[in-house]
């Protein structure tokens, strides 16, 4: 615990290091000197200057939309910097006490040792995002500023006259000319001090934020250990209580002083993210965006998606941590004694809500990170949760109908378009890749449809007994040890698909605008999805209207439904995974002389009855969307493949196929890799029930109950009863996709020669 404690300093040291930087940090003012305490000023002033060049860059490139969008990013950048600033300033006197407090029940909790464990469990979440943030946002400016230096040189390499010298950033200011005189030496000096603010306020506001709900989570797991004392005959129960009345009190008053600050940077980085992001993706998808530019774009949308990202799901950590000591709180036994002054103590933390950070009290600040409220959510979107029909309208219960027949008419569009291409591989394989996606929705929608019935009893048998085990606080660390190995890649998969469809949306948007800024007669209007229909002919006619609004409604289902049934694929095998671990753990009793080892054997066999009724139900519902998959990933892959190395390729298309390629791959990889893991971890059940000493005592029934599970085989779930679904799946996909795009690389070439 030494080195993870010499961590946390250093990680502690490196914040304070950089909101130094930035002049943010909030020294006494008797520590500091008079220009220390006025640099966010300067900064303020500074992102105000550079927001209105870039502002009036925009304005004059109004009918350019390429050109517009290169000073619509750094415009939002620029204000966010003077909203973070101004925010810290303004609040001085609040971040000291933030700090003060924080610090003195962190370094109190720090001092005893056995708790450390605990604390630093959470630790690399939060490092390690805050170092890649910061050296992401030093290489984008640097990026940025060498541009002008790179061009300069190329312009005396290439001696070309007359120079033209640009700035860092595209802003637009009426004493700069584009020639070299003391007038643009000032205003580049400028910029890149303009580029230090960017780095350490940003970097510095941000890991601060994660900072403090570092802090803050610590103190709350501590609490929760502390409250597994309260329901035993202890002195000190009394003494605990009172202290986490006193932690909650002040965690409280943090978080408010959090809101005060924050609330206004996360509403500006939300408005501010949205356009920059627009912005991004619109140059990444340019034909002639030049690799150095493609590279800039890309590392500025990753800076931006993790900036994003880390406010969200960090709010989020911190209300499910607070959730979890309330839970700590009711679950300690605190009425065996009948203490009355102890209830009450209870009775006022349990009233407490959870501590919820909100922006300026219109949205809370979270990701909803509790993975079954997260999937349920998704799949309620899709019609595809299993509500009993009293709870349901007739829409939402035909709602896996509409999206069968979407998905059925959209599959038949797009094979029409590969059918009328087959002369032509390129064009072909541009249609492969969305016509196995298309079947892929229809088939995964249909199979939740038919099989309603049997999800609800799926769903009541996990939950029933995942609740069960959860009750126990000494099974949770056993439960959820692979929380985020299933948390994680479900929302990749999530965001990754809703990125494809976005892209997918917007080009044909984007491809109107440009027609009608340059003036393009007559105009080409396309759909975004490759499907040829009868009725569409290219003009903006009230069909191609509704065909278009169509499409982006099917862009909707193939997100949540993707998205849906893929991740609570993976929180089913989460929770059988748990379940088979805690049952691991109670085995180990078995070899003990105590009253309930029947009743522990008892469980285990009722838990692995339906644990095995469980992987019927996923194997029917899940047999055929496996066995589709295997087939739309192969078509898929070796289509992207395909075109990815294609010579006249852009880079957006490059992007978007890379993307989608990823996204089916994760997919692909998700379903073996988590059928793999029930496997192992029955078989580890079963390994655990042979090794727990059930002979030692003689017991004639335990060893009959013991051979009962013995001779069950592992949990292992087949597709429709014709392979295993396991990490050789994905192998043998991945090998079959490269093997079919050799042979489509063979026609190809076979038909240029002819």
């Amino acid at each position: 615990m030494t080195e993870q404690l010499t961590i946390y300093r250093q990680y502690a040291s490196f914040i304070k290091r950089i909101l130094f930087y930035a002049g943010l940090w909030p020294a006494e003012n008797k520590e500091s000197s008079y220009f220390y305490r006025h640099i966010p000023i300067l900064i303020i002033l500074s992102g105000i200057f550079m927001s209105f060049g870039t502002l009036r860059f925009c304005l004059e490139n109004l009918d350019n939309i390429k050109v517009l969008t290169k000073g619509l990013s750094p415009l939002g950048s620029f204000l966010l910097v003077a909203v973070k600033a101004l925010m810290f300033f303004l609040y001085q006197e609040q971040l000291r006490e933030l700090n003060l407090n924080l610090e003195l029940m962190f370094e109190e909790i720090l001092e005893k040792v056995y708790y450390q464990p605990v604390i630093f469990s959470l630790l690399n979440l939060f490092k390690r995002p805050a170092y890649i943030f910061y050296y992401l946002i030093i290489m984008t400016i640097i990026l940025l500023t060498c541009t002008p230096f790179l061009l300069i040189c190329y312009q005396v390499i290439e001696n070309i006259n007359p120079k033209h010298y640009v700035l860092p950033y595209p802003t637009i200011f009426p004493w700069i000319d584009g020639s070299l005189g003391i007038r643009y030496q000032v205003q580049f000096l400028f910029e890149i001090q303009m580029g230090w603010f960017i780095v350490f306020v940003t970097s510095g506001v941000d890991s601060a934020y994660g900072f403090y709900i570092f802090q803050m989570i610590g103190i709350l797991r501590v609490m929760s250990l502390e409250c597994e004392k309260l329901g035993k005959s202890s002195k000190e129960h009394d003494i605990i209580l009172r202290n986490c009345i006193r932690r909650q009190i002040l965690l409280l008053r943090c978080r408010d002083i959090i809101q005060s600050i924050y609330g206004p940077v996360v509403l500006n980085l939300m408005l501010t993210s949205v356009v920059i992001l627009c912005a991004l993706i619109f140059q990444l998808l340019q034909t002639e965006i030049t690799l150095g530019k493609a590279v800039v774009a890309l590392l500025y949308g990753i800076v931006k998606m993790t900036q994003a990202f880390s406010y969200s799901w960090y709010g989020s950590i911190l209300t499910t941590e607070s959730e979890a000591f309330r839970r700590s709180v009711y679950c300690s036994e605190w009425y065996l004694n009948g203490n009355i002054e102890l209830m009450k103590g209870v009775l006022l933390t349990l009233i407490q809500k959870p501590i919820v950070l909100s922006a300026c009290h219109f949205f809370y600040i979270s990701l909803d990170l509790f993975v079954k409220c997260f999937i349920k959510r998704i799949m309620l979107c899709a019609g595809l949760w299993p509500v009993e029909n009293t709870e349901s309208s007739y829409f939402y219960r035909h709602l896996p109908i509409l999206i069968v027949l979407s998905g059925t008419f959209m599959f038949f569009g797009t094979l029409k378009f590969c059918l009328e291409n087959l002369d032509n591989i390129k064009v072909l394989t541009k249609g492969l890749s969305p016509l196995g996606s298309f079947l892929l929705v229809a088939v995964k929608a249909l199979m939740f449809f038919l099989y309603r019935e049997q999800l609800r009893e799926l769903n009541f048998n996990l939950e029933s007994m995942f609740e069960e085990m959860l009750e126990k606080a000494h099974y949770r660390p056993v439960v959820l040890s692979l929380l985020n190995l299933f948390k994680r890649p479900a929302y990749i998969v999530y965001y990754l698909t809703m990125f494809v469809i976005l892209l997918y949306i917007f080009r044909p948007i984007l491809l109107i605008v440009y027609q009608i800024i340059k003036n393009i007669s007559p105009k080409h209007y396309v759909l975004p999805y490759p499907a040829t229909f009868s009725w569409i002919d290219g003009t903006p006619n009230i069909v191609y209207q509704a065909q278009f609004l169509f499409e982006i409604i099917f862009g909707w289902f193939v997100v949540s439904v993707t998205s849906g049934v893929d991740t609570i694929y993976g929180f089913y095998i989460f929770q059988m995974s748990g379940i088979l671990r805690a049952m691991c753990f109670e085995c180990e009793e078995l070899g003990k002389s105590s009253k309930e080892l029947d009743v522990i054997l008892r469980n285990c066999i009722k838990r692995q009855i339906l644990l095995l009724r469980c992987r019927d139900i996923i194997q029917n519902v899940y047999g055929p969307v496996v066995l589709c998959l295997i087939v739309s990933s192969v078509i898929v892959l070796c289509a992207l493949i395909f075109q990815m190395f294609q010579t006249e390729i852009s880079i957006g298309k490059t992007v978007l196929f890379l993307i989608y390629g990823i996204m089916k791959m994760t997919q692909a990889f998700m379903y073996s890799w988590y059928g793999s893991i029930l496997a192992v971890e029955s078989e580890a059940f079963r390994r655990s029930v042979y090794c727990c000493g059930w002979y030692q005592d003689g017991d004639i029934e335990r060893m009959k109950d013991v051979l009962f599970m013995l001779v069950q085989k592992p949990i292992v779930l087949t597709a429709c009863q014709l392979f295993s679904i396991s990490l050789d799946l994905f192998v043998k996909i991945l090998n079959t996709s490269l093997s079919y795009y050799f042979l489509l690389q063979t026609f190809d070439e076979n038909n240029d020669e002819s």
